[in-house]
């Protein structure tokens, strides 16, 4: 029975891992690169990567890993920067398979684990993106660390905690992640502990003693870049902390977990952690490793490649559980589970491969749309999908960077919002920037023409009103060079779409009190461009009361402010 259950094991992990391998795995190679990780195509690393900010926080080993890849791929080869993905997801599974051993005592347990570890959902975000690796990368050093200190506790001998410790630091100046962990090595002393002694003892005394690197991290960050903060929400404390935890650890065993409430399913997860077969301390020890290695992310909007780090956590608990089932009907529902979530995995690689390929086409559209405008045009970029299939596209405004990943040059090409910053100065010289705005999709562009200098002259429209008729007004040449306007209370203003008159895009008010509402017309291309063809109206939909048009330039002081700061940044860096 006992052979015939250990060669139902051995099948399931090797299924496991064929699985992984040709669904989730090889689909991601010839992938491109997504939103962030256009951002991250050109880091290199030295000594001063330990005194600065990176990927939103301080990762300086981090930032030499995607340094290695800039050096050995470039932009050019997103399939090496993949491939990379791909191997650091494979160490750290083949080290979670070793620490699963340790901690478990049960190589049945630790092949469930391994086997859930690689078909799991919260997998796929953190491979397949190329900026999805920072977890990946602070989680191999730290399941290292695991494996060492779990060699210690039972051989004792000090190498072994010395590169446990080691490895701990590492996983540090990799990605916070592992910044909470010092309790977690103190379980897994109680844990694993034999004979006499005090396992309270022992507890605070490991926690001490892996606080030392811990101090050491925090040192080092404190003096170079203070108390800051990647994200503004990293200061944010609250219960809603609690509601991300489990957030996470749903996604870790989806598609089962989804659409249980969060009440639900802290019930459900107590359930499952009484039924796991082992003694008290172990499953204290199993909480220590979902909870700790995660609770550094959660007062962050949960995102799916955040589940990473909980996952080994949540791998090795569905291994303890699923221990207990016995059996034909055991091996049914373990197959199951692992089949639901590799079934998951795979939509989920779908869904990445969406993105990728409308990013791809628009990448191709963007180049074809600057080889076409004049040489000396400024291109205005408007159409762009920044969100498609549950991921971020392009990241706005990064054309350099991502006509780079082609060979071609893209420093020409903005967004819309950028006009007055890029145009304000060729005009205060006596300039005449010529500007291309382009619509684009997936199946090409629409391009409209325009010199804003026209829009400077001596003279200053004086200040009218006009009262809608049926909520709009015809946008009109005595119209055209009104540079904002204000309407009563909080009217909503809508202006026709100079690329199709048949829609409408909404302006955003540049400020409102309640009583009026004040609109910045001169920043919204859609007015600028109002001439260019057809018959173009400004909607207003709430109503019907006068709107004041002014000559007043809204944009043009606080420009002028930003201006400034950035040249300052640029002497003193200079």
């Amino acid at each position: 029975m006992r052979n015939r259950q250990t060669l139902f094991d051995r099948i399931l992990v090797g299924a496991a891992l064929i699985g992984a391998l040709l669904v989730l795995v090889l689909p991601t190679v010839n992938a491109g690169f997504l939103s962030d990780d256009l951002l991250d195509l050109h880091h290199e690393f030295s000594a001063e990567s330990f005194t600065r900010f990176a990927f939103i926080g301080y990762r300086p080993l981090n930032e030499a890993v995607y340094a290695v890849d800039a050096r050995m791929w470039g932009a050019q080869k997103a399939w090496g920067w993949h491939i990379t993905n791909i191997l650091i997801h494979a160490v750290c599974a083949i080290l979670f398979w070793r620490a699963a051993l340790h901690l478990s005592g049960s190589r049945r347990t630790a092949a469930l684990a391994v086997a859930f570890f690689l078909v799991s959902f919260a997998t796929v975000p953190s491979f397949a993106r190329v900026s999805g690796r920072t977890t990946p990368v602070a989680m191999a050093p730290l399941l290292g660390a695991v494996i060492m200190h779990s060699r210690w506790v039972s051989g004792r001998k000090v190498r072994d905690l010395i590169l446990g410790l080691t490895l701990f630091l590492v996983s540090l100046f990799s990605k916070e992640t592992a910044l909470l962990c010092a309790p977690l090595f103190g379980m897994i002393t109680v844990n694993l502990m034999r004979g006499e002694g005090s396992r309270t003892k022992a507890f605070f005394r490991v926690t001490a003693l892996y606080l030392v690197p811990t101090a050491l991290y925090l040192a080092l960050r404190f003096t170079w870049i203070g108390f800051a903060f990647g994200y503004a929400d990293s200061a944010r404390f609250g219960p809603f902390m609690l509601g991300n935890l489990l957030t996470l650890f749903r996604m870790s065993f989806s598609p089962w977990l989804d659409g249980i409430p969060l009440r639900i399913l802290l019930i459900l997860a107590a359930v499952v952690l009484f039924m796991a077969r082992a003694p008290w301390r172990t499953r204290l020890m199993l909480v220590s490793l979902i909870v700790l290695p995660a609770v550094t992310m959660v007062n962050l909007p949960p995102r799916s490649y955040y589940a990473y780090a909980a996952l080994p956590g949540a791998a090795l608990l569905f291994g303890m559980t699923a221990v207990s089932l016995r059996g034909w009907r055991g091996g049914v529902v373990i197959s199951v589970v692992l089949l639901g979530c590799l079934l998951s995995a795979r939509d989920e690689v779908s869904r990445f491969l969406q993105a990728d390929d409308y990013t791809s086409r628009m990448i191709v559209q963007l180049d074809s749309l600057n080889t076409s405008c004049p040489g000396d045009a400024f291109v205005f970029i408007s159409g762009i999908d920044y969100e498609v299939a549950d991921y971020s596209t392009l990241w706005p405004g990064a054309f350099i960077e991502a006509l780079s990943t082609i060979g071609s040059d893209g420093s020409r090409l903005l967004e819309e919002s950028s006009l007055w910053e890029v145009c304000w100065p060729v005009i205060e010289l006596g300039g005449h920037p010529s500007c291309v705005f382009a619509r684009i999709s997936e199946t090409g562009f629409d391009t409209l023409h325009l010199d804003p200098s026209f829009r400077f002259q001596p003279q200053v429209p004086p200040d009218t009103l006009v009262s809608p008729v049926n909520g709009r007004i015809e946008i009109t040449g005595r119209l055209l060079p009104m540079k904002s306007c204000s309407v009563p209370g909080t009217g909503r203003l809508l202006v026709s779409d100079p690329f199709d008159r048949e829609s409408w895009i909404e302006l955003q008010p540049f400020e409102s009190d309640g009583r009026t509402t004040v609109y910045d017309l001169e920043s919204c291309a859609a007015w600028l461009l109002a001439d260019t063809s057809g018959s173009a109206w400004l909607l207003m939909p709430d109503g019907d009361g006068e709107i004041a048009f002014s000559g007043s330039r809204l944009w043009l002081e606080p420009l002028e402010e930003v201006l400034a700061s950035k040249n300052g940044s640029f002497q003193q860096s200079h």
